[in-house]
């Protein structure tokens, strides 16, 4: 997400009477959400899981 965007984004949400909100542009997504007295956090998205590999195939021998 562009810096500048982001940067647009908190100061309007710390100047609304918004609690909560969760942004997502193409596979970024950030959560906003205000404290006690007013502080906004910013909260990352977990990490996405990783996949096991799929199983090998197991190929019989044949004679």
């Amino acid at each position: 997400m562009d810096l500048r965007k982001l940067k647009t984004i908190l100061e309007l949400f710390e100047n609304s009477d918004i609690q909560e909100m969760e942004l997502t542009e193409d596979k970024e997504t950030i959560r906003l959400a205000k404290g006690p007295g007013g502080a906004v956090t910013v909260t990352p998205p977990p990490p996405a899981p990783v996949q096991a590999p799929p199983p090998a195939h197991h190929c019989p021998d044949y004679h």
